[in-house]
């Protein structure tokens, strides 16, 4: 993010005392392009590492209560909270996909710390994830309106319930044009990539049908889809993959890390004109988002490493956009 003139600045010592007050001082925002006819509207995705709040619910949260071994209790929810919100104040979306939260309650909490996500409206579905780690999206009501939600579900030959994919259709409220937003969060890879390959694929097959039922439509898929872009799942896909685009100019980037070096799972394919050319799409990667020292200097500073409390913000970057749409009169 240097390209961009970013000041960043840390806050020190303990928490404020205030409880209106943000624990993180702001970061600069990153500037918006220009509003034309064709205006930019900046589209953003995070997978924010278990977002759980501090309460039973009826899903798998055993690990993400206050009388678990993670104490996950109203202070470190409330920091892993402000984390987000330090983060996503400086990217100021218009739209935004998540993906691992557990409700459309803790969305609820982090507008309260957010200003960016202040006002926005909420599409979310609950999915038949075990652990209750959801897909949802964020939109600026006074640009877009809900047209409709739905979760396609993606059916694993082992019977295992995964997310789906979560399918947003908005419309630019000023022109009626119609945008479908598909929220992905694939299938890990757990057991191994070569292994758990075949369900990303059955995920990727999934996404395609969906697309090329609104085809004629304007769409933007993004997520966590747990391959990189160049993967046999991401390649079947319609549209311009960006994060391809953006790996083509330095293979070196990505959004989680591994001992092989950085991943690039968090992606965003669209078949809308990005508004830069030159860098159609961006990773937020602070140096305050990442470890500083030891074994894993570099690798993103996570809210837990195995069972020690980190108290970072997650194990993956987010990413951003800004894509052209036909929006005269915004």
């Amino acid at each position: 993010m240097g390209a961009l003139g970013l000041m960043m600045m840390m806050a020190c010592g303990d928490a404020r005392k205030a409880s209106n007050e943000p624990i993180f001082d702001a970061i600069s925002p990153i500037e918006r392009l220009p509003v034309t006819a064709m205006a930019p509207v900046r589209v953003a995705f995070w997978n924010v590492e278990n977002l759980f709040d501090t309460l039973d619910g009826p899903n798998d949260d055993a690990e993400f209560l206050p009388s678990s071994k993670n104490a996950w209790g109203s202070e470190r929810y409330q920091r892993k909270l402000q984390h987000l919100a330090q983060v996503i104040d400086s990217i100021q979306p218009q739209v935004m996909g998540f993906a691992e939260v557990e409700n459309k309650g803790v969305l609820r909490d982090l507008q309260a710390v957010c200003s960016a996500l202040k006002g926005m409206k909420i599409a979310h579905l609950e999915s038949p994830d075990a652990r209750g780690i959801d897909c949802a999206l964020m939109y600026d009501s006074s640009l877009f309106a809900l047209l409709n939600v739905q979760d396609w579900t993606i059916s694993l030959p082992s019977g295992y319930a995964t997310r789906g994919v979560l399918d947003a259709t908005l419309s630019i409220s000023s022109t009626l044009q119609t945008i479908h937003v598909y929220v992905n969060h694939w299938p890990s890879r757990r057991n191994g990539m070569e292994e758990s390959q075949p369900n990303r694929l059955i995920a990727s097959e999934r996404l395609n049908r969906a697309i090329e039922e609104n085809i004629d439509d304007k769409w933007v898929a993004l997520g966590d889809f747990n391959d990189n872009p160049d993967n046999e799942s991401m390649l079947s896909l319609p549209g311009v993959n960006l994060a391809a685009q953006l790996r083509s100019q330095d293979s070196s980037v990505g959004t989680l890390r591994w001992w092989t070096g950085w991943d690039f799972f968090d992606q965003i394919i669209t078949n809308a004109e990005p508004a830069d050319a030159q860098k159609p799409m961006n990773i937020v990667k602070y140096d305050f988002m990442l470890q500083q020292e030891g074994k894993y200097q570099g690798w993103p500073n996570r809210t837990f490493g195995g069972s020690s409390y980190l108290g970072g913000y997650s194990d993956h970057m987010p990413v951003y956009t800004d894509l052209l749409f036909s929006t005269q009169g915004l």
